[in-house]
């Protein structure tokens, strides 16, 4: 993607300190926000997105403190803003998915499966476009990109109250789902679970 040259940091020889407080970040979090980004909207517009949002980050870098939080959910925080003006994007590839299931993205699945491709069974797909757009928010950074309900709170300025009890709503209506259709057919790759009937999505 050319992230770090973009921004003119090139390599640890020269950089200046805020410079080099940016080349951490992105060391450490632009394959995260760049696989949440593919996960979501797929591969077309997932560079952009990920070049925008650490655009984002480093004007807003020098103005970032401990006290607001952890850093990677407060970047994550700053994708979820961006995602936001996409969801188009991604209820379009999740009702594609609910048609063709795995087969909607053959022709872009990368070799890495580290890259972010996830192969969503038609059934779990249904279920996710059936969801409003914050529930499918707060859903997915708890179970695809491993943030624990503190962090979902932190990153979507939300009380953590509210997050947890977002996520229970939205996993019992999406067990319920799931029973009703049987279950999905196929697994998901995602960090906690294989399928979302299993503990991390829905129990």
């Amino acid at each position: 993607m050319g992230l770090r040259h973009a921004k003119g940091i090139e390599s640890d020889d020269g950089v200046t300190g805020e410079d080099l407080r940016y080349e951490i970040v992105v060391g450490s979090l632009l394959d995260p926000i760049y696989r949440f980004y593919r996960r979501r909207v797929g591969p077309d517009v997932c560079d952009d997105l990920t070049v925008e949002t650490f655009a984002v980050v480093f004007s807003r870098l020098p103005s970032y403190s401990s006290e607001r939080g952890a850093l990677r959910p407060w970047v994550f925080g700053i994708a979820a803003n961006v995602l936001r003006h996409h969801w188009r994007d991604e209820q379009a590839r999740l009702a594609r998915e609910a048609r063709l299931g795995g087969m909607a993205m053959t022709d872009t699945r990368p070799e890495d499966p580290g890259d972010g491709y996830l192969e969503l069974d038609a059934t779990i797909a249904g279920a996710l476009l059936g969801l409003n757009d914050e529930d499918r928010l707060v859903l997915l950074l708890y179970a695809w990109e491993e943030l624990s309900p503190s962090e979902i709170a932190q990153a979507l300025a939300l009380p953590a109250g509210t997050v947890r009890s977002r996520l229970s709503r939205v996993r019992a209506r999406l067990r319920e789902e799931l029973m009703r259709d049987g279950g999905p057919s196929g697994t998901i790759e995602d960090g906690r679970t294989s399928t979302l009937k299993e503990d991390g999505w829905t129990n």
